[in-house]
């Protein structure tokens, strides 16, 4: 009682040696050593050696969940988150706040409900999840509008949804680095393809002007072709085939 005074005062150091004092007297009543471990936790939290609470968390929330307390524990979770946090490790914070919530959802406490959603979207936040951010925010608000709780909160979580839509609308809509085209290759022509190409240019030149020339002088050639034709059958001074002398 007297280390949770001090708590509430904040002087955790007091709080601290308080606590420690009273683990050894509780170790063998398990509902006593829970809250113990719970508060020395807490204190710890608040002194800043997030190192020393982290396994008295994690203690506090099993002696928690073998009683059946789902609130107490979810409390145990939270503080292990935060201190998981505190220390960088964002991950663990992640899945402890997650813990967290699931217990104040089951003992339908809707205000722990809220701060556990908050501090998880700022998590994810801090992670570039930015969905899952904003999907905690509204959850919290979802949350608080079953609470009577002042305006102020609402207002925070109003511009902090806000806040981390536009970052992901940000996100979302920023373009794309150009990807670079393909390059297709292009056919190489050494000098020696563009000679033979020139050569075979040259040649079908020739051939076409050749082809023209017997073109034109095709008349000529009949006649003289004709003649030439006379002359065979009946050649002067011949003979016959197939007929001998």
């Amino acid at each position: 009682s007297v280390g949770v005074a001090y708590c509430r005062i904040r002087c955790f150091q007091e709080a601290v040696s308080c606590l420690q004092r009273a683990v050894e007297p509780a170790a063998h009543r398990p509902p006593l050593l829970a809250k113990v471990l719970h508060n020395l936790g807490a204190a710890l939290n608040g002194a800043g050696d997030f190192s020393s609470a982290l396994e008295l968390h994690r203690l506090a929330a099993r002696l928690y969940g073998s009683q059946g307390c789902r609130g107490d524990q979810a409390r145990c979770f939270s503080n292990l988150a935060i201190a998981s946090s505190h220390l960088g490790d964002d991950q663990e914070a992640a899945e402890s706040f997650i813990l967290a919530l699931q217990g104040f959802r089951d003992a339908g406490d809707r205000l722990a409900e809220v701060q556990v959603c908050e501090r998880l979207a700022e998590c994810y936040l801090r992670q570039k999840k930015l969905k899952k951010a904003v999907e905690l925010y509204k959850q919290a608000l979802s949350a608080l509008s079953h609470c009577k709780e002042d305006e102020g909160v609402q207002d925070r979580l109003v511009e902090r949804l806000t806040a981390a839509l536009q970052l992901s609308l940000t996100v979302t809509q920023r373009p794309r680095p150009n990807r670079p085209r393909p390059h297709l290759p292009q056919p190489h022509s050494s000098p020696g393809h563009q000679d033979v190409r020139k050569l075979d240019v040259a040649q079908r030149l020739a051939a076409n002007q050749h082809l023209d020339e017997q073109r034109a002088e095709s008349p000529r050639a009949e006649a003289e072709k004709s003649s030439g034709r006379q002359a065979a059958a009946d050649p002067e001074g011949g003979v016959t085939p197939g007929r001998h002398l």
